[in-house]
């Protein structure tokens, strides 16, 4: 049913979120063991979508991680200058991954670990940034296990950085500036809600904004928020029958283990997981967090991807409208 490399790969999946989960159980560092875990999951997405060129994106994805979740930890302190810093951060990362003709969840994972880093403005800077520091070991360790992988698979490892930024390269441009638009407007309207966890509603939109078109976003919404009610439903039945960190990690860690063997077959029961992982993770630094917390997830993700299709949405008006101009400069050619 699935093959050695995938069965390989969801090993190191597990082994890559119990190792910072099980170290801040061990010295009773909760959020060492979140914050990390979190970063690590950049293994799970990353990994195993561009085959020869995985160990090139690991490098550029690993760097921009150590740059950006700091940025992000500082910005907190200053909540609007945090919106505008996600905004901006969303094109670039967007734009750099593009341009160098990575595929997969582009921007996706990066902008959720320095969004959730940009809300926590409750929190003393240096808290903040110690948060972002356990991302970051999160984040090398999962570049360590994208090298010990691939070796132990025997598949050579090789470095080739082509970012191709091409000033008539239009199409790219400007789909990273409307997912940058859009990224921006769903972190705002979170924010002046002020709900909690609100870099859930950039989540949702940019689950959405990777979409190739409408019909294709279309779809990915409707699996998104099915399968996050779902998720949300069975983190409900976790918070109500489960309170022990150590049975919590081992939840985390076997649902981790399925989304790594499920992500690349079928999206929607990837991200049936993904929910409750995140809600379980959160449960672990908070124990007394209420289910409230489940509540807010369900709305942020429903908001989210309805702005994140109103994004594709307009995307594809602009490309329509430049083909009709192409068009006509061609005819009056």
């Amino acid at each position: 049913m699935f093959s050695k490399a995938s069965l390989v790969h969801a090993g190191f999946g597990m082994l890559n979120i119990a190792i910072p989960l099980f170290i801040g159980m061990a010295i009773h560092n909760y959020w060492l063991g979140v914050m990390g875990a979190f970063g690590s999951l950049i293994f799970m997405y990353y990994v195993p979508v561009n085959r020869e060129r995985t160990f090139t994106q690991m490098v550029l994805v690993t760097g921009i991680s150590i740059i950006s979740f700091p940025i992000s930890a500082l910005t907190a302190s200053v909540p609007w200058i945090s919106v505008l810093w996600i905004g901006l951060l969303a094109y670039l990362i967007q734009y750099t991954l593009t341009s160098g003709k990575f595929i997969g969840p582009g921007a996706f994972f990066l902008m959720m670990i320095n969004g959730m880093l940009a809300t926590l403005h409750r929190f003393p800077m240096h808290f903040t940034l110690m948060l972002a520091v356990y991302a970051i070991i999160g984040a090398v360790l999962s570049f360590i296990f994208s090298i010990i992988e691939p070796k132990l698979m025997g598949q050579p490892l090789s470095f080739n950085l082509d970012l191709n930024f091409e000033a008539d390269n239009l199409q790219i441009a400007v789909k990273s500036l409307v997912y940058a638009i859009f990224a921006f407007i769903a972190y705002f309207v979170g924010y002046s809600f002020h709900l909690p966890n609100y870099y859930w509603f950039l989540v949702g939109a940019i689950s959405v904004l990777q979409g190739e078109n409408f019909v294709h976003a279309r779809k990915r919404q409707f699996d998104y928020v099915v399968a996050a009610i779902v998720g949300c439903l069975f983190a409900w039945g976790i918070y109500e029958v489960v309170s022990e960190p150590i049975v919590l990690s081992v939840i985390a860690i076997i649902l981790l283990g399925i989304i790594c063997l499920t992500i690349n077959r079928n999206y929607m029961i990837g991200n049936f997981f993904t929910t409750p992982i995140a809600l379980i993770l959160f449960k672990l630094a908070l124990p007394n967090i209420s289910n409230s917390l489940i509540e807010f997830r369900l709305l942020a993700i429903v908001v989210g991807t309805t702005i994140g299709l109103l994004g594709i949405l307009y995307f594809d008006h602009l490309m329509k409208k430049q083909k009709t101009l192409n068009l006509k400069d061609y005819e009056i050619n």
